[in-house]
């Protein structure tokens, strides 16, 4: 459907959460830019980039900003991975993401499987607490994640209320998630 059209479809619908991918966003964010009157009424757009590394297509600061500006509305956004759900939203205060870690534990690691520092840089290491069925213990996605500095204290709250772990960002890079033949990871070094 043209992007003209799902605009038109959105104001029919009235104020509405527009849940969406973030290229499909700047899309319909332009087309707005161009015809102002097909400005949709949104109380907010989600997004959730399933994984970094199948999608490439990451919330920047810039579609952030156009989203406030041209839309009205904020982007709420997380990241998750189909081996554990949602595993950190967005914090609605603060410039980080939290980690749910009721459902599923996150290490950032370096490429020695060791915990980064505050502020570094590392590979994300997932072990999802309810998946009974085929667990995973330290899976590593691939996927990279920024950790906060060290004026971020994991036994203060945040300014939102929480006290869930933070990430700084998620970034692409890293190496697959998958092994092309089976379609699972490669589970043969989860133990590092």
């Amino acid at each position: 459907m043209p992007v003209v059209e799902q605009l038109r479809w959105l104001r029919q619908l009235g104020e509405v959460y527009l849940r969406t991918i973030p290229s499909a966003l700047g899309a319909l964010i332009q087309a707005v830019q161009d015809s102002p009157e097909l400005l949709p009424n949104l109380k907010g757009v989600v997004i959730h980039a399933e994984t970094l590394l199948v999608h490439a297509d990451i919330v920047t600061d810039g579609l952030r900003r156009l989203c406030r500006s041209r839309l009205g509305c904020e982007i709420i956004d997380g990241y998750r991975r189909p081996e554990a759900g949602t595993i950190a939203v967005r914090c609605p205060s603060a410039d980080l993401y939290h980690v749910q870690s009721e459902a599923c534990l996150m290490e950032v690691v370096d490429g020695d499987g060791r915990m980064c520092e505050p502020g570094q840089t590392g590979e994300v290491v997932i072990t999802p607490l309810y998946s009974y069925a085929m667990p995973l213990i330290r899976y590593r996605t691939g996927d990279l994640a920024e950790l906060p500095s060290s004026d971020f204290s994991f036994t203060q709250r945040c300014s939102c209320g929480r006290s869930l772990p933070g990430i700084k960002r998620f970034l692409r890079g890293g190496k697959p998630p998958t092994n092309p033949t089976t379609g699972f990871g490669d589970r043969s070094d989860t133990g590092r």
